[in-house]
């Protein structure tokens, strides 16, 4: 008997292969545009899932302070927000 696979069941699995080959080859393995690509298809899947009650982006000491505070600080530039806005945003 054969058994199917939905999309979402082989996009989990690709992604389990693309972080397994990233883990193994180091991040220089993608082009900067590849990456770039990657990380706002995760942002939206991670905000999307967010409102439905979505666990943490990641557990506890997978990354560190410093390349928390680096890579939220180039989000929040490229997407051009302010301190205004960041304030009213902790004040929900």
């Amino acid at each position: 008997m054969e058994t199917s696979t939905s999309p979402s069941d082989e996009l989990e699995e690709a992604g389990r292969r693309l972080l397994e080959l990233i883990e193994h080859e180091g991040d220089s393995a993608l082009s900067a545009e590849t990456r770039s690509r990657l990380f706002a298809s995760l942002i939206r899947a991670y905000a999307a899932g967010w409102h439905t009650g979505a666990q943490q982006p990641f557990a506890p000491g997978e990354a560190t302070t410093d390349q928390v505070v680096v890579t939220a600080a180039e989000m929040l530039r490229a997407c051009e927000v302010t301190s205004f806005e960041m304030a009213a945003m902790f004040d929900v």
